[in-house]
């Protein structure tokens, strides 16, 4: 599985971030992405950087909608069961629903940011956000 392969790139790429250079961090990713384009983890981190770093919702949510995609190919059509959002297998998926939310919310399109919103709270367990119940806080 290719993921494994590149996991010593995406953890350099994350230690150049953390180091405070989004830059080579994102050089870093992308290269890790050459290696692996199904990568989860990767592709979240890319649609962080995007986000927090140079502000850009739409490369952000290109990032997360395809880390959100590929988590949901793991979830059987119909699926009504729960998903800990504190396993560590879960939170790329869990992180990608969020980013895609803040996304898809600076991008102006609150309705599907909402309906994202809701997804996850759904498939943690906690009660969606709607009228008079704010979504549920996240470190």
């Amino acid at each position: 599985m290719c993921v494994w392969e590149v996991e010593l790139d995406y953890h350099e790429g994350m230690e150049l971030w953390k180091a405070g250079d989004p830059e080579s961090a994102r050089d870093g990713l992308r290269y890790a992405l050459s290696g692996c384009r199904d990568n989860l983890w990767v592709h979240v981190a890319l649609g962080r950087i995007a986000l927090e770093e140079f502000h850009d919702p739409s490369l952000a949510e290109g990032h997360f909608g395809y880390a959100y995609e590929l988590g949901s190919r793991a979830i059987p059509p119909g699926f009504r069961g729960r998903l800990p959002r504190d396993r560590p297998a879960n939170q790329p998926f869990f992180e990608a629903l969020d980013g895609l939310a803040k996304s898809l919310a600076g991008l102006g399109r609150e309705p599907e940011a909402g309906r994202l919103r809701d997804q996850a709270a759904r498939l943690a367990g906690d009660r969606p956000a709607g009228p008079g119940r704010p979504a549920p806080e996240r470190a």
